[in-house]
């Protein structure tokens, strides 16, 4: 039995006995996600299992307990196939698992004295989520303004984002725009990943690391393509343009 089927068996199970008790079923769907989890019916609070599936192929990317709407104990987080990538206990801060996917990154943009260079890291800086978490955040939640549209513009943004030693995104520097609106954007969307990163580490200490994110806006089709390393994240807009014909 594969695990995504245990895990909603196991769910279900819990929640038939806890719906007739204190607790209820939320099911919240998302554009490519669906979460369930148990909501204390006097507080209104997240308390007990949370589980979170891929809509499109319905394996497992997440699964914790809330204890008064805080994670607790360990959370584990999984690849798009439904593969281990990181188990991480909140209630001690502690890492249980990295998949081999974190663990085999051997440089990473990172502070040394006042600047930020590539350099030979113990770890890479880590959100602790599943693995396309921070894709799926910006994806969803970064569009193409209208006034770029509207005037057939194209081109590249491009960002730096400062993660902290202590495990915080602590800066957001715009380094190209094309509008104000998309920069907007890039900031709200990392607002949304609320769980804290585990900071890069360098020597065995933790140190501040960046990460770079290009948005490239182009039309009708004409997308870029880019190489993936694990300190460059690339989005790729693609709006159409009408055509009058007379």
């Amino acid at each position: 039995m594969k695990f995504k089927t245990v895990i909603l068996t196991m769910f279900l199970s819990v929640v038939l006995v806890a719906y007739t008790q204190n607790s209820k079923t939320v099911k919240k769907n998302g554009v490519s996600i669906t979460e369930y989890y148990l909501v204390d019916k006097k507080t209104k609070l997240k308390d007990g299992l949370y589980v979170r599936i891929n809509e499109r192929t319905k394996d497992t990317l997440a699964v914790g307990n809330y204890a008064n709407d805080i994670k607790s104990g360990n959370w584990r987080y999984f690849s798009a196939a439904g593969m281990p990538y990181i188990t991480y206990n909140y209630s001690t801060d502690s890492i249980h698992f990295l998949s081999d996917a974190i663990t085999s990154v051997r440089q990473f943009i990172v502070k040394t004295d006042t600047t930020f260079i590539l350099t030979d890291v113990d770890r890479a800086p880590v959100y602790t989520g599943d693995f396309q978490e921070v894709y799926r955040t910006l994806a969803e939640n970064i569009s193409v303004p209208r006034s770029i549209a509207e005037n057939n513009k194209t081109g590249n943004c491009f960002y730096t984002i400062t993660i902290s030693k202590d495990g915080r995104i602590v800066d957001i520097t715009t380094k190209k725009s094309l509008s104000k609106d998309i920069d907007k954007q890039v900031a709200a969307s990392f607002a949304m990943l609320h769980n804290n990163w585990l900071p890069a580490l360098c020597n065995g200490k933790a140190v501040d690391a960046q990460i770079n994110l290009l948005v490239n806006i182009s039309n009708n089709n004409q997308a870029k393509k880019q190489d993936e390393k694990p300190y460059f994240y690339f989005l790729n807009l693609v709006y159409y343009s009408t055509v009058n014909i007379q």
